[in-house]
């Protein structure tokens, strides 16, 4: 065991060790709390050392290491112990060293290690309801209050966290009326307690970001505020992380500011509170909208000379109107040191735009990046609608643009999902542990059905009913044949065990006159009764994937011209029609159209 944090090292017990260990539990905390952790003699603690020594090579445990500072100092252990229900976590820090955020920083760098190496997916710990010390370690580590229990313990547990979902909110989770959809409400605290490691990177304040989301608080993650400006842990309801603009740079903002003859509104942290304040803004329609909006939740300060609070605790500055008059200020800003920004055009009210401006520290991708190293997560998925949310982009594992998104962002999104007025995020979520897996001759009887159906719901509207039973007919016995022809790679969704759709790539045809680059999609069907889910989303990625994998920089496919949903499904992938066409006789004469797309 060799874990190297900032400040700390947790390495295995040695006989040095015996008078730094015999010294560290004599701690009144220790004696109150874990008497048998009491040693009262070197010698005793030889013999405990000698003991602990003995597990480091199985898994039996306990599992006991001390915890050095970088100097060398002996100041505590952690360690995992099998109870009943499973394994616990504990901790000890000698009294000399508290208050110093050393047992959180231990606890959090350690539990990843451990838990890996006991091969298990989560871990107890039991504190004393009279120890807040304890609790608040426990808690700041992602430990979840499990049971509050009758006999003055308190058990806690942390889950291992595999996958992160970050979701922007106006104009990507928040329907187009600035709201949660009921949907969302119903779906989102379910998805939460099953386990769905879920937050928001937004560029609202916990002020105005709280009120939206009320029903389905406390959110698993901490939230992402000010476009990273703040993290807000909403389950401790405190700042876990705060990008704090100094003095200077906040005067040389706000000379920049005038000198482009704007104004707008400084945000100051006050007592856990944002306190916006402002200077003289009539005659400045938009900055009067935006206070008159948010009035309800903040204290609005009007002062003559914002520079007067330049020493606060400033976090952000917004400043709102036309494209044309914060171009230029944008240019101004961006050379000044430690100061990022961003201009990006409202949510809800085309033409009118935001500047806003923050520590260079501060942005999405930066807390992303925070988040993922300080709880641990192998994997973070963002979702996103506006140019604010390419940092956050660029900082995911993968991401997925609204189909209402800006085409900036679609264009470097894994994939494109529903619109926010759709629920695409939430469709989304519904279906975090589908598996996509190579079709076999197995599948050809589900594969079968579900191309029978689909062709029933998708082209009822302009197929003859009898031209659509006669190709139907055909299909169980044509299936083994299609997926052992080796003509396209097939590939099956699974959700909960059964398989709910296909999806076949290949080569293109000669006769398609298309560069070596392009893939084509043969086929995507999904078993109608699992439709609006965001499946197709994320079949469409994974072929997308695939291709690239393969050396493919372009897709194509074809789509009956009358099949109005799917051209919209596909127009939101971000594919086109480039003017290839073709025709079918089905009952009738049909046209489809070739759409493609550059990856």
């Amino acid at each position: 065991m060799n874990i190297q944090t900032e400040r700390l090292i947790i390495t295995e017990f040695t006989q040095a060790m015996a008078r730094s260990h015999h010294i560290n539990s004599l701690d009144v905390d220790n004696r109150e709390y874990l008497p048998d952790e009491v040693f009262e003699s070197v010698e005793s603690a030889r013999g405990n050392i000698a003991w602990l020594a003995g597990y480091y090579e199985n898994a039996d445990g306990p599992l006991v290491y001390p915890v050095l500072l970088r100097d060398g100092t002996h100041i505590g252990h952690v360690q995992a112990c099998p109870i009943k229900e499973g394994w616990e976590i504990g901790f000890h820090t000698a009294a000399a060293h508290t208050g110093k955020g050393y047992a959180t920083e231990a606890v959090r760098a350690f539990l990843p290690v451990v838990m890996e190496r006991l091969a298990i997916t989560q871990i107890t710990g039991n504190v004393r309801a009279d120890n807040p010390a304890s609790r608040r370690v426990l808690e700041k580590c992602g430990f979840v209050l499990e049971d509050e229990g009758t006999s003055g313990w308190r058990r806690y547990r942390f889950a291992k966290k595999s996958t992160l979902y970050i979701t922007d909110l106006d104009g990507t989770l928040l329907t187009p009326q600035a709201r949660l959809s009921d949907f969302a409400i119903q779906t989102l605290p379910r998805l939460m307690r099953d386990g769905l490691h879920f937050t928001i990177a937004t560029a609202r304040t916990w002020q105005s970001s709280r009120i939206v989301l009320k029903d389905i608080l406390p959110l698993s993650a901490p939230a992402v505020l000010l476009n990273g400006a703040l993290i807000y842990d909403t389950q401790t309801d405190e700042y876990v992380q705060k990008a704090i603009i100094p003095k200077e740079r906040v005067l040389a903002l706000l000379d920049a500011m005038r000198a482009h003859g704007q104004t707008g509104f400084l945000y100051s942290i006050r007592e856990g509170f944002i306190r916006p304040y402002h200077e003289d803004i009539s005659g400045r329609p938009f900055l009067q909208t935006f206070m008159a909006a948010r009035t309800g939740y903040y204290n609005f300060t009007s002062t003559p000379d914002l520079g007067l609070y330049a020493d606060e605790e400033i976090v952000y500055l917004t400043m709102q109107d036309r494209l044309e008059a914060l171009a230029p200020l944008r240019e101004a800003v961006k050379a000044l040191p430690e100061i990022a920004c961003v201009l990006y055009e409202d949510s809800y009210t085309p033409g009118i735009w935001y500047l806003e401006c923050c520590s260079h520290t501060a942005t999405k991708g930066n807390a992303v990046r925070f988040l993922r190293e300080r709880y641990g997560y192998d994997r973070i998925i963002g979702f996103g609608d506006n140019l604010n949310d390419i940092p956050l982009f660029k900082a995911c594992d993968g991401t997925y643009a609204v189909a209402n998104a800006k085409e900036e962002l679609k264009a470097m999104a894994t994939g494109v999902i529903g619109s926010n007025e759709e629920d695409g995020v939430v469709r989304f979520l519904m279906t975090p542990n589908i598996t996509i897996r190579p079709a076999t001759t197995d599948d050809a009887p589900a594969c079968a059905e579900i191309h029978c159906r689909g062709w029933e719901a998708a082209y009822s509207d302009f197929i003859p009913a009898e031209a659509i039973a006669q190709k139907n007919a055909a299909r169980p016995a044509a299936w083994p044949g299609y997926l052992a022809s080796g003509k396209y790679d097939y590939y099956v969704p699974v959700l909960e065990g059964k398989v709910v759709g296909f999806l076949s790539l290949g080569q293109p045809s000669g006769h398609e006159s298309l560069p070596d680059c392009y893939c084509e999609l043969g086929g995507i069907y999904l078993h109608p009764s699992v439709y609006r889910q965001g499946i197709g989303r994320k079949l469409m990625a994974f072929a997308e994937d695939r291709a690239r994998e393969t050396g493919k920089t372009a897709m194509m496919l074809w789509v009956f011209e009358d099949n109005a949903p799917s051209r919209r499904f596909y127009e939101a992938c971000g594919y086109r029609p480039d003017g290839a066409a073709d025709t079918h006789e089905y009952g009738r004469t049909l046209r489809s159209l070739r759409y493609v797309k550059e990856l």
